[in-house]
């Protein structure tokens, strides 16, 4: 599998390098004018352009077309935008220009078989745009409903209609009803189940199909969906019993969902969402607020789109609508993974300073905007290779040494024993802390002075854990949702006072290392 990876990759690469050297110069020297090649940090596409115009060329093979609009308005620095785009991958992009202003609406080439076209393509309106998605989901709902209602408003009503029992619901009445008014659960239905999510995570829902109620209590993973927890046939109810224990599960989902500690406890995307939907004035709408709003999105082939949905929409102060999208920065290991991959491009000597900003993963996409990866032993390999890496760790296994030494030289003064020693646990905490994050920049927290008997003095200043935490109680307060706290490293510097003015002097010893 390994090698497939890495073979696979390998062959992209080098289409992409001759797509580089031997086609993007070629459909550059078509355009009008004379153009000169540049470089800049995405490795994705190739850039060209002159004092008045800065030119996008993507190829097919890239794979992420759609990134070119985005890049290009980001590092054009006030030129006019021209980009040269696959025909047959340029459809997601003219249709999004048409919602640009006016002064940021690129020019669009299309080439095919490194060919350019001889004119440029022309721009369409908004309602161009507007009928292409009618034109789809009439397309979409040609023999799936009534055919007095073709179109949009019908395939919106049927995908935001949520899922009705009927009848059936006579059978659940008991459990539907404290579900809807527990504290902790959120509704959200749709169209082919009830159910019910606290923090973001299912822990009940309804389904129903020839003629049974499935029900299922409890955090909904692959083993939770395999099988109904309980299962009724038309006419038939719930027992007090059955929904006692069901009510039981959802309880303890909720447990595991929300205490710190438990297994399902994570402050993801989802949660993040679940607390703007129970306060949408925390992004500036009114309530009420409509959760996923479906919606269709351009994908690359022409006249195509994709499923997607809104995660909040409604009304401002203003009465404008307002559209919300929640992201939250994604976790180590969704870092690291796409990162694993490239570091066999330069194992030896790296890919240079900030090598995970032009990343492929960064410019493809799969990464969030980040400048380093949250592991200090991953950035240095990925920045300076193996070599790098090694003579780094040299460095500081060589200090952390010293400072250990002298920390027990009883020839030294107490205080400066006190010194190497906290020196060296101060190193030793970095050399850990790095396999979690690499903010280089973090500041330095104010020294506590202690005395010998290690208490802190009362003139000094609270520590950074006390002000953290203080200000993680404030964002559990506006956003009622547990914080999870990010400690940026810092090398804690602990001043001793001395010992005694009696105390013997030692003889004077050297110190080579400092």
């Amino acid at each position: 599998m390994r090698r497939r990876v890495v073979a696979r990759l390998s062959v992209d690469l080098a289409m992409r390098e001759r797509f580089k050297v031997e086609v993007a110069p070629r459909l550059a020297q078509q355009l009008p004018g004379r153009l000169r090649a540049e470089h800049h940090v995405s490795k994705l596409f190739s850039y060209f352009g002159d004092s008045d115009r800065f030119v996008v060329v993507a190829g097919a093979q890239s794979g992420a077309t759609g990134w070119a609009l985005v890049y290009g308005l980001a590092v054009r620095k006030g030129r006019r935008l021209v980009l040269v785009l696959p025909h047959d991958a340029a459809f997601a992009t003219m249709q999004r220009v048409p919602w640009l202003t006016q002064e940021a609406r690129p020019e669009i080439w299309l080439h095919q078989d490194g060919a350019l076209q001889d004119a440029p393509a022309p721009e369409r309106s908004r309602l161009g745009t507007i009928e292409a998605v009618r034109a789809w989901a009439r397309k979409k709902s040609d023999g799936a409903g009534p055919a007095a209602e073709p179109g949009p408003a019908a395939e919106l009503r049927a995908a935001s209609t949520p899922r009705y029992l009927g009848e059936q619901s006579a059978g659940v009445r008991q459990l539907v009803e404290w579900a809807t008014s527990h504290p902790q659960l959120d509704a959200a239905h749709n169209q082919s189940t009830r159910s019910w999510l606290c923090a973001g995570q299912k822990v009940l829902s309804l389904d129903s199909g020839h003629g049974v109620v499935q029900v299922r209590a409890g955090i909904h993973d692959k083993q939770r969906m395999s099988a109904p927890d309980e299962s009724l046939a038309p006419g038939e109810t719930l027992t007090r019993e059955q929904v006692r224990a069901l009510q039981q599960k959802v309880a303890s989902a909720i447990g595991a969902r929300i205490e710190p500690g438990g297994p399902y406890y994570k402050p993801d995307e989802h949660w993040f969402q679940s607390v703007l939907r129970r306060d949408p004035s925390l992004v500036g709408v009114e309530s009420p607020a409509l959760r996923e709003v479906p919606a269709w999105r351009p994908a690359g082939a022409e006249g195509s789109f994709g499923r997607g949905f809104i995660d909040l929409v409604g009304l401002d102060g203003h009465g404008d609508i307002r559209i919300v999208e929640a992201k939250i920065a994604k976790s180590s290991d969704d870092i690291w993974a796409p990162l694993f991959p490239e570091l066999l491009d330069s194992p030896f000597w790296g890919k240079g300073i900030g090598s995970v900003m032009w990343s492929r993963a960064m410019t493809e996409g799969r990464l969030p905007p980040i400048s380093h990866p949250h592991n200090a032993y991953l950035q240095a390999y990925m920045d300076m290779g193996l070599i790098g890496l090694m003579l780094l760790l040299a460095f500081w296994i060589y200090i952390w040494a010293r400072c250990l030494r002298y920390g027990k030289d009883r020839r030294l003064p107490v205080n400066l024993q006190a010194f190497f020693q906290g020196t060296a646990a101060g190193i030793l905490a970095f050399l850990v802390a790095g396999f979690a994050v690499n903010d280089s920049g973090a500041a330095i927290p104010p020294v506590a002075p202690i005395n010998t008997s290690g208490k802190r003095n009362a003139s000094s200043p609270p520590s950074i854990a006390n002000r953290s935490a203080a200000s993680a109680s404030t964002l559990s307060v506006s956003a009622s949702i547990p914080p999870t706290a990010c400690f940026r490293p810092a090398m804690l510097s602990v001043a001793a006072s001395a010992s005694s003015a009696s105390a013997p002097r030692p003889r004077p010893v050297r110190y080579g290392m400092l």
